[in-house]
């Protein structure tokens, strides 16, 4: 009788070491594969981290042409915006800064709505017939914000004599003609400002 439970116990002993053996097993190897894993992502972190880096340093050799005429106009662009927030007219800004002009007759009383319609002819009209001599100073106003300034004009004989002055400038200029064959709206440029100003000075923003 005792005999037997002697081998009871022992075998309940051998199960017992034998299950906690293999739950100690499981345990261990769990917990590599766990080390492991996070080994791993450390790894690809810090690779990461460094490829990141690597592509966000800024190259300093070598940049070509168009990154550094990129880098200048941004430059210029910022300088105009602290310029046009340091003064409240635009005309009076830098005076190297491109400008479209648009010249309105007064004398005709137009409606916001028709002045809006002419200017925007003039503007669009100019643009074309420079874009198709693919002009160096369309480019370049196209970059720089491409300001524009409203000027009120007293008369249709004022408005050609301000044209004829800035053709003799070199200065290229478009008229807008309406349904009554009346000229409404002059266009001049895109020009300096220094160009422009000895024209226009006299003339009220609108």
């Amino acid at each position: 009788m005792s005999a037997n439970i002697k081998v009871d116990l022992s075998r309940h002993v051998g199960v017992s070491l034998g299950l906690a053996a293999t739950a100690g097993f499981a345990m261990g190897y769990c917990l590599s594969r766990v080390l492991s894993a996070s080994g791993r992502a450390s790894k690809d972190c810090s690779h990461s981290d460094d490829a990141s880096s690597v592509l966000d340093t800024p190259r300093t050799n070598g940049s070509s042409e168009a990154d550094l005429q990129r880098l200048r106009i941004q430059s210029i662009q910022q300088d105009y915006q602290e310029g046009a927030s340091r003064n409240g007219s635009d005309m009076e800004l830098g005076e190297d800064f491109l400008v479209l002009a648009l010249l309105v007759r007064m004398d005709l009383q137009l409606s916001a709505g028709a002045t809006a319609k002419h200017c925007s002819t003039a503007c669009l009209g100019q643009f074309k017939k420079l874009y198709k001599i693919k002009s160096v100073e369309l480019r370049q106003w196209e970059l720089t914000n491409s300001r524009k300034w409203t000027l009120g004009v007293s008369s249709e004989g004022a408005m050609l004599d301000i044209q004829a002055a800035a053709r003799k400038r070199g200065i290229p200029t478009r008229t807008v003609v309406d349904e009554r064959s009346l000229k409404t709206v002059l266009a001049l440029g895109p020009a300096p400002a220094c160009d422009l100003k000895p024209l226009l000075l006299h003339l009220k923003e609108l």
